[in-house]
């Protein structure tokens, strides 16, 4: 027999049994695989989603919040070898914004980062297949600049805005964050002054609250705007008051309540030095009077050139009128 004809014959001959024989050695191997690196499922948690695609809302001029979850926890199945060790930095998932749908959803797609294992891991499920987009028109609209004083000048002075390098500041705002913005502030640290100066003070957004923020999609043309500051001194001085006329017959005036009784008054230090107190000059007429007699009074009206009021500029006055 021909060499050839041996090696055919090694093929051919009793070919059922080799085919049983090599279909048992599978089964065998798989046994063996399956037993010594079996199957495990494992759920890796909190995946970062990253949003592709950002300039399909961009060029439009349009920005963009992500308001669901943002990350995403995979349940996968695979050989124990290879799925035990996993964590969230061996995948990657991603939601493009070309595929935003009418509901403003983008659909969450997850993959490993390493190929050789992915055709060894099956992704069975996901707990987050869509996140959903807040997307926003953008607004310029210009805001005042208010001006607001931290620390305390010294003893015996008050600061005042004297000017500003500009009165107005442009933001640029998606309409979600220029609803949260209530007014823009410049913050000036007087804390010390005893004299007229200039700073350059940050700007910064306040709600409606009083609290400073940081929105999302807000900025500001100009970071910070130059304030000259004048010191001026104050001197508390009582308010004086009188009345005129006589009560009716049978009662008398017992006293006059003033609320507050003194005023705060701000300007130069020559002009206050002669104020002792601050005279209403008009008095109260209590002709005929029988009761207590209550009114509020505008103080401005009896406060000398180029002197201000700190604090309230009114006082609640009452007479109290009693029977003799």
């Amino acid at each position: 027999m021909s060499k050839g004809s041996k090696i055919k014959d090694a093929f051919t001959k009793n070919i059922g049994l080799k085919i049983i024989a090599i279909v048992i050695g599978a089964i065998i191997w798989l046994a063996i695989v399956n037993t010594s690196d079996p199957s495990k499922t494992v759920t890796v948690h909190n995946i970062p989603i990253t949003i592709t695609n950002e300039n399909a809302i961009i060029k439009k001029g349009l920005v963009y919040d992500v308001t669901s979850k943002q990350d995403v926890d995979v349940t996968v199945s695979g050989n124990r070898s290879v799925v035990s060790d996993l964590t969230a930095e061996d995948f990657v998932a991603t939601a493009s914004l070309k595929e935003l749908s009418m509901v403003k959803a983008a659909p969450v797609k997850v993959r490993l980062k390493d190929r050789s294992n992915r055709r060894r891991v099956d992704i069975i499920s996901q707990d987050v297949n869509t996140v959903t987009i807040d997307v926003n028109k953008v607004i310029k609209e210009k805001y005042p600049v208010e001006v607001q004083f931290e620390g305390e000048p010294a003893e015996g002075y008050v600061a005042k805005v004297k000017s500003l390098s500009f009165n107005n500041v442009l933001v640029k705002a998606s309409e979600t964050a220029n609803k949260k913005i209530d007014k823009v502030v410049a913050v000036c640290d007087t804390d010390g002054a005893d004299e007229d100066f200039s700073a350059t003070c940050k700007l910064k957004f306040i709600d409606k609250d009083g609290n400073t923020i940081k929105p999302k999609h807000a900025k500001l043309y100009k970071k910070n705007v130059k304030v000259f500051v004048h010191l001026s001194q104050e001197k508390e001085v009582p308010i004086s008051l009188d009345t005129v006329g006589k009560p009716k017959k049978g009662f008398v005036k017992k006293s006059i309540e003033l609320t507050p009784d003194k005023v705060k008054l701000v300007g130069d230090a020559k002009k206050l030095k002669d104020v002792e107190q601050l005279n209403i000059t008009d008095p109260i007429d209590i002709t005929g009077a029988s009761r207590d007699i209550e009114l509020e009074i505008n103080l401005d009206k009896y406060v000398k050139k180029d002197l201000f009021i700190e604090g309230s500029h009114t006082v609640k006055v009452k007479v109290n009128i009693e029977k003799k």
